[in-house]
């Protein structure tokens, strides 16, 4: 299935054939909705505005991968508690801390209260730069790309996807690359979940792809169509 010289599928494989057919139509998919809403759609510049919640139900969701996240983490530094590093140390207070961003930031949202949003979103992000390091330095002397590429793709989606939401908090619009970003984040992850991640790893990814995914829901659903509000304008 894979050529031993550069490490890629074989080509015709039926597999890998089908999963290049996959991710090429979800890649063209992503990038026709966001070039189709940053030119027919406005956000609203304002975080609790662009993923604003009327009812309070919808915060339940938010909390329940927020502490999934932190449940995460700590089964993480458990698994790894016999040999534990200061790299593991790491992951474990980032993973917790972004499971707790997540609920942070949905209680702003929800209560449009800044507090702690400005440093809260921008933790997710950082937390998944420092997972693509990881993962990277964890696989990069195996010479089967195939194997691990969706692994790094999909924190590095996720990182961007949570970089351009962080954007909102500091009046930062940028809704096509926002909706591509969390397309792809969505997409790879749920692709990835397969492979060889630990328990607390899958779990982690999980929640947290869990929470870019109700991020993506609330932003669409809050946008408008610019016809209507350039027409109120002129009112």
């Amino acid at each position: 299935m894979y050529n031993d010289g550069t490490g890629l599928a074989s080509a015709g494989t039926r597999g890998t054939v089908v999963l290049l057919a996959v991710t090429a139509a979800v890649l063209a998919a992503a990038l026709l909705s966001a070039v189709f809403s940053a030119r027919n759609y406005r956000s609203a510049p304002a975080y609790d505005r662009a993923f604003g919640m009327k009812s309070p139900v919808l915060l339940l969701p938010y909390v329940i991968v927020g502490a999934a996240a932190v449940v995460a983490a700590v089964l993480h530094w458990l698994e790894s508690r016999g040999a534990a590093s200061a790299v593991d140390g790491c992951f474990a207070v980032l993973a917790a801390l972004s499971g707790l961003s997540v609920i942070v930031s949905s209680f702003s949202a929800y209560t449009t209260k800044r507090g702690l949003l400005s440093l809260a979103s921008v933790i997710p992000a950082v937390f998944f730069c420092f997972w693509l390091v990881l993962v990277y330095k964890q696989h990069d002397t195996n010479p089967q790309l195939i194997e691990y590429v969706f692994m790094c793709l999909s924190p590095a989606a996720l990182s961007l996807s949570f970089y351009y939401t962080a954007g909102y908090a500091y009046g930062k619009e940028a809704p096509g690359k926002l909706i591509f970003s969390h397309v792809l984040a969505v997409y790879f992850s749920f692709l990835t979940l397969a492979d060889d991640w630990s328990r607390s790893e899958k779990l982690l990814l999980l929640a947290l792809t869990c929470a870019a995914l109700l991020n993506l829901y609330l932003f669409v659903r809050n946008m408008t169509r610019k016809a209507d509000s350039d027409r109120k304008a002129r009112q």
